[in-house]
């Protein structure tokens, strides 16, 4: 996040949080609503640039991972 397109992947960090809950796939909570022994769940988001054959920038594209073994 410190490169000059910062701002490009942060938009894409919205479209994708706007369209998981849109779908229903996930619901995001504060941390300190959780109950007590509960766990959440390790994530990290990751960051592509997308381009066209031709090698011209087409898009941003983010994605939010889940941590490898936490989901069920």
């Amino acid at each position: 996040m410190k490169q000059d397109d910062a701002s490009l992947f942060i938009e894409a960090i919205k479209e994708e949080t706007k369209a998981n809950k849109s779908r229903g796939q996930w619901e995001a909570i504060e941390r300190s609503s959780l109950l007590s022994g509960t766990k959440s769940i390790q994530s990290i988001w990751s960051f592509k640039r997308k381009y066209f054959p031709d090698e011209t920038l087409n898009n941003y594209k983010a994605q939010l991972c889940v941590h490898n073994g936490m989901q069920q």
